[in-house]
């Protein structure tokens, strides 16, 4: 998004231009101050208003820029330049529909318009479609071929689709054309981390880092949670976490989520006083949920009044697990802050953050062990169930996420690739532990394999976490792609096999130090999770059932 820069009344010219010059050093409060100045004489002066939105998004309040780029837009409705700017502003708040139609109208008016083309092309990103994006980043580009941008736009997209190299000769283009263009370095230290070459990763970070100026705090802190991630990677925790709430920065789109704020400090591992308390509060998904919470233990020994905010299918689990904490579902207000509704607490601390201050180095995680209390009654419920006295092996199984895409399809797998594993043990019996609509896909397996997979209709495995703890209990073995199963089964201490592609989460290591249940098979950083498929068939045969142990 550019500020707009026509002139508009004569009277007012000299004004407007101090306030781009403000507006061009980040010096926001004094050009807005300027700006206001000027509509209160012009009330309808639309650059101005276009500007006053400019500002509101550089600050991050995309609700705000989305209204004003509104309100100019029903005073001119086919100006070019709000079109654009209201569906990048749309964009950030997820209204997806309102982006596109704006775009397309943009499209409508100017047909080669360069920046309607390249904000298409991000907004195919939001909306996953992968392959619209690149016809719209290569239309760009046949409109202005010597804009650094476009290529940058391109790069995106052949990342997203994970052609890594064409994604990476993309980025160089962009830097042939504009060496300081800090999107291209940031996004050749993501391909090179994608790659497993973590240190070359950190140089790319680095650079963009020294490069940037006064005006690219959004690039220096992508770069450094990126940064963050590559150290984790290497086992160099406690630089890593020094660097790990960066991902908190309003602007980033693939930091850490939900980007909470709150009126008391953040927890940095100071003694609490008699009477005050510690807020910890989820974030990311519930697998990774799940593996910050493992550090609980530790963290009950310094501090003795902690609140916990997590997901509302684990409060139960937790609450009987730890009774000294107070769980409670994570809840925030509705606005662009994501603001408290509780205010009973000193201090807030993120779960990827507490976890990092209890982990400082790989020693750290010796004390690491399951941590979830299943339901006594319904552990022996599913275990009659299963027969687990009939001295067969029990076997929990989850093949894929429930959300899939060109990026992510590497780290998943189809149950149609299981036969090595469910011909690997004629002792077995197999129980879909596979949340989302799954049902045609076993039906297929048990017919092309001759086998019965069990799954079970009074069973929601999506949100019925106290059923699956206790039948992940229940169960002799677990083999899970990376999905939330693994931390389930784990955190109950039932052997784990997790087919994965490398991850920070092994922190430098060949296993998952924060679960240790989880034995890891891990495939190269190019390589796909189903070609591990022969490798767990053979962990499997050498399994023993609970009756050897």
């Amino acid at each position: 998004m550019n500020f707009a820069v026509k002139k508009f009344a004569p009277s007012s010219v000299k004004q407007f231009q101090r306030a781009l010059e403000f507006l061009r050093s980040e010096r926001l409060d004094e050009a807005e101050k300027i700006f206001r100045g000027i509509l209160r004489l012009e009330p309808k002066a639309i650059d101005v208003r276009l500007n006053l939105g400019y500002i509101a998004f550089k600050r991050g309040d995309y609700s705000k820029a989305h209204e004003l780029f509104s309100d100019v837009l029903k005073d001119d409705p086919n100006n070019v330049t709000a079109l654009n700017s209201f569906a990048v502003a749309a964009m950030r708040i997820r209204y997806l529909e309102e982006a596109e139609k704006a775009l397309l109208k943009s499209l409508e008016i100017i047909p080669d318009h360069f920046d309607s083309y390249i904000n298409l092309c991000a907004l195919s990103g939001y909306q996953g479609k992968e392959v619209q994006g690149l016809h719209y980043a290569v239309k760009a580009i046949s409109i202005k071929p010597d804009a650094a941008n476009a290529y940058i736009n391109l790069g995106s997209c052949l990342q997203n689709c994970n052609r890594l190299e064409e994604a990476a000769h993309a980025f160089e283009t962009a830097l042939v054309l504009d060496k300081h263009q800090l999107s291209a370095i940031i996004n050749l230290g993501v391909i090179c981390a994608k790659l497993g070459k973590y240190e070359k990763a950190i140089a790319f970070y680095d650079n963009a880092i020294s490069l940037a100026g006064p005006t690219s705090i959004e690039r220096v802190n992508e770069a450094n949670f990126y940064k963050s991630v590559s150290l984790l990677n290497l086992g160099r925790l406690k630089e890593a976490w020094a660097l790990y709430d960066c991902g908190f920065f309003p602007s980033l789109t693939h930091g850490r989520s939900p980007k909470r704020t709150f009126n008391v400090p953040q927890w940095r591992g100071e003694k609490l006083q008699p009477g005050e308390a510690l807020l910890c509060w989820k974030e990311q998904g519930i697998g990774d949920e799940l593996m910050f919470l493992s550090c609980l233990s530790d963290l009950e020994q310094i501090v003795d009044n902690i609140i916990v905010e997590c997901d509302p299918r684990i409060v139960s689990a937790l609450s009987r697990s730890f009774p000294k904490i107070r769980f409670r579902e994570a809840t925030f207000q509705d606005d662009l802050c994501s603001s408290a509704v509780h205010h009973d607490y000193s201090y807030h601390v993120p779960f990827g953050s507490m976890f990092g201050l209890l982990r400082q180095d790989l020693s750290c995680f010796s004390k690491s062990a399951p941590f979830i209390k299943p339901i006594d009654s319904l552990v022996e419920k599913y275990k009659s169930r299963i027969g687990k006295e009939d001295g067969r092996l029990k076997v929990g199984i989850c093949w894929r996420s429930g959300q899939l895409s060109a990026l992510r399809n590497s780290h998943y797998t189809s149950i149609s690739e299981w036969g090595p594993i469910f011909s690997s043990r004629p002792d077995a019996d197999f129980f879909s532990l596979q949340y989302g609509d799954c049902q045609d896909e076993l039906r297929n397996a048990n017919e092309s394999f001759g086998i019965h997979v069990n799954w079970w209709p009074d069973i929601d495995y999506k949100n019925s976490f106290e059923d699956l703890f206790a039948l992940a209990k229940a169960v002799d073995v677990v083999v899970t792609v990376g999905t939330a199963v693994g931390s389930v089964s784990a955190c109950v201490g039932t052997p784990t096999i997790l087919m994965t592609l490398p991850s920070w989460t092994s922190f430098g290591t060949d296993r998952l130090p924060p679960l240790p249940a989880i034995r890891v098979v891990r495939t190269t950083e190019t390589g796909r999770v189903t070609d591990l498929i022969p490798e767990v068939a053979e962990l499997l045969k050498s399994f023993a059932t609970d009756s050897d142990h």
